[in-house]
């Protein structure tokens, strides 16, 4: 028996049943519940609420910081401006501007 003879034999051969996966596939696919789509819009929403709730607590949270960490020397600036404003201190015009020349040269 050579190929030819065994290919028309095969294509002779008929299978005792009716062979169907459609139905069956079909009853397995109408006993499982259906997928629920995926909304991505309110998973873009939580993300950026997410972040914009992160920006504003790290705005807080500097400003916070920058308040009690300020390295300003109040009681210096204070006493520099009071002796500005006290004009019997003054001997002349020249020595009170003396320190602060830096600031007007050019």
């Amino acid at each position: 028996m050579n190929i030819d003879q065994t290919l028309e034999q095969l294509a002779h051969l008929q299978y005792p049943q009716q062979v169907d996966v459609v139905d069956r596939v079909m009853a397995q696919v109408s006993a499982r519940p259906y997928l629920q789509p995926v909304h991505r819009t309110n998973q873009v929403w939580k993300r950026l609420s997410a972040v914009a709730a992160a920006a504003a607590v790290l705005l807080v949270a500097v400003n916070v910081t920058s308040l009690y960490t300020r390295s300003y020397d109040e009681e210096g600036m204070g006493t520099t401006l009071a002796q500005l404003n006290d004009y019997s201190s003054w001997s002349t015009v020249e020595q009170v501007a003396s320190p602060y020349e830096y600031l007007y040269e050019e």
